[in-house]
């Protein structure tokens, strides 16, 4: 399949582009920046230093105003590499969710359109303006995308809850969705009150 061929280069020149300005930035974190970051420092020193059980209700006390699925995403490689980099592997964690959009919104448009129109898609998503200046910030909006992305294609995936394995994906991704930022469940209401019409309609029960 040359457009999934074509969809793993546009992604390894992607990933590398952001590594390599995550690399070079001087950029500080700025504005909601530096609430995701001070959570993703946070988190890895309760981890790391004195994990109880009171950990999970601790971390939701540092920034309380904003969800904690992001820097959960982020936390892993800190793990791994410590938070001499932090920001580095904020914005690098951005990337591999860009590129999870990039696929999932190919594998979603392949339910209605061509391989050609759905590469387009993809294509069109991965250098969009709005979308790559996201991607350089260690905001949230990149993974919400993602994760809603996610969430629909399985969805869709389910066939109107029939079946079992993608019903179970779509549940996990809307949840991981929800958990970075409630907005997640506006983007899949709609195509979620289409699927539970068409339960209804069908008796699909």
């Amino acid at each position: 399949d040359k457009y999934f061929f074509l969809l793993i280069l546009l992604s390894f020149v992607l990933l590398a582009s952001v590594a390599r300005y995550a690399v070079r930035t001087y950029k500080i974190p700025e504005w909601d920046e530096q609430h995701y970051m001070r959570m993703t420092t946070e988190f890895y020193r309760m981890v790391k230093d004195s994990p109880s059980f009171e950990t999970p209700y601790k971390m939701l006390q540092v920034v309380p105003f904003r969800q904690p699925g992001y820097p959960l995403l982020i936390l892993p490689f800190l793990l791994i590499f410590g938070l001499s980099n932090s920001y580095f592997w904020g914005i690098f964690t951005n990337g591999l969710l860009y590129i999870a959009s990039i696929f999932g919104i190919y594998f979603l448009a392949r339910n209605f359109m061509s391989k050609q129109a759905s590469f387009m898609a993809s294509f069109i998503f991965a250098t969009y303006g709005w979308t790559l200046l996201h991607l350089h910030l260690t905001y949230s909006e990149t993974a919400t995308s993602a994760f809603a992305i996610l969430a629909i294609l399985f969805l869709i995936k389910s066939e109107s809850f029939q079946n079992k394995k993608y019903s179970i994906l779509f549940g996990v991704f809307l949840g991981l969705g929800l958990l970075v930022k409630w907005i997640t469940g506006v983007f899949v209401f709609g195509p979620l009150l289409f699927v539970l019409y068409q339960v209804f309609k069908k008796r699909l029960f």
